[in-house]
């Protein structure tokens, strides 16, 4: 009798840690390799030919920012403490690789801050501000390159995410890729630990792939934010 109780003691302790074993591998399992999230952000990112846009741009700037990833103050408080410094529209060219092109300056409003009233001014187009784009692919195909690369789950806003992290040199990479849509919803560019570029990303499904709507590039060297709304996508 104690010998059948220590041998079903036994089995119990291997069947427990065979079923630890299989909770750890089944965990890893739950995340695909980098090359898979990279293409399956590319199947459903990138456009099998250029298409046209149109993109609103407007600038704000303030002496203490805060990024899209703190959480601790509202949009509509972050909207109040920052001054509106720029308006423009471009039409832009969506380009196979995920990258855009600006194919024409629309036009620029700059606004003029004084004392008590802050007015717009149409500026020459020769005085155009480049429009800044951010293209999530680019630091996905550098990422796939380097030996520093993980991958673990993580949640950005309450969204599952496949969280790909890699350093390179004085340079760190962090993006977050919604596991549902295969889309890239924020990204992070360090230097020497210090963000260069934080950039949320937000999508619609349009001729069969997500395209972007609405671009936040936050610039912490400048306390600088740039919303970005694109509409009248076309072939």
């Amino acid at each position: 009798m104690k010998f059948l109780k220590k041998h079903l003691k036994q089995l119990a302790i291997g069947l427990g840690c065979f079923m630890a074993a299989s909770t750890i591998a089944a965990r890893a399992e739950d995340i695909p390799t980098l090359n898979a999230i990279v293409s399956d952000v590319a199947r459903a990112t990138m456009p099998a030919r250029n298409y046209s846009a149109t993109v609103h741009q407007k600038v704000f700037q303030a002496d203490a920012l805060t990024s899209p990833s703190a959480k601790a103050i509202s949009a509509s408080a972050l909207s109040a403490s920052t001054n509106e410094i720029e308006e423009a529209d471009f039409t832009v060219n969506g380009e196979t690789t995920g990258a855009f092109r600006v194919t024409k300056g629309i036009s620029l409003k700059r606004m003029v801050q004084s004392t008590n009233v802050a007015s717009k001014a149409a500026a020459p187009a020769q005085n155009m501000r480049l429009m800044l784009t951010v293209n999530p692919m680019n630091a996905l195909r550098h990422i796939e390159k380097l030996k520093s690369a993980t991958v673990t789950n993580d949640l950005y806003q309450g969204i599952p995410c496949y969280k790909i992290s890699a350093t390179d040199g004085r340079f760190g990479f962090v993006l977050w890729v919604n596991k549902t849509n295969s889309a890239v919803c924020h990204q992070i560019i360090l230097q020497d630990s210090n963000t260069l570029l934080e950039t949320d990303f937000e999508y619609k499904k349009w001729n069969g792939i997500l395209v972007s709507t609405h671009t936040t590039i936050f610039k912490p060297s400048n306390d600088t934010r740039i919303d970005q709304e694109f509409s009248g996508h076309s072939y």
